[in-house]
């Protein structure tokens, strides 16, 4: 996980400071990228998926995460960051604070993508296999 964005407001001029990525290289050639690593393990947990799926359809606030999931504010906001750090999620500000949150689907498909090129296969040879599994 990377660290948060962080947000300043002096009036009506905004400013966010975001985090940069250090990319390590890998040691086995095997390894998969720490950026990878990171953004599938932000997923690896049921909470985090149920949010994402929450989200899915439309932009929800804090509270209806919370409610949605019948967990304490303090994990849902651990889940929320998590999945932020990932840059899973679109946070929409209004004034200085944080209004909704929604999906960001590009992300996803960069996931998909991501995980394709690890695997040295392309999404179209993938598709096929899966057809004659099933």
């Amino acid at each position: 996980m990377q660290p948060g964005n962080i947000f300043y407001s002096y009036g009506s001029l905004t400013l966010c400071h975001y985090a940069s990525r250090i990319e390590s290289y890998a040691e086995e050639d095997d390894e998969p990228s720490l950026h990878l690593y990171r953004l599938l393990r932000s997923l690896s947990e049921k909470s985090r998926l149920r949010i994402l799926h929450f989200l899915r359809s439309e932009p929800r606030t804090f509270i209806e995460v919370v409610r949605h999931l019948g967990i304490s504010k303090g994990i849902t906001n651990d889940h929320i960051f998590n999945l932020r750090s990932a840059g899973l999620l679109n946070v929409h500000v209004v004034g200085e604070t944080v209004s909704t949150y929604s999906l960001r689907v590009e992300r996803i498909l960069q996931i998909e993508q991501g995980l394709f090129d690890y695997l040295g296969m392309s999404p179209s040879l993938s598709s096929n296999s899966v057809n004659e599994m099933e």
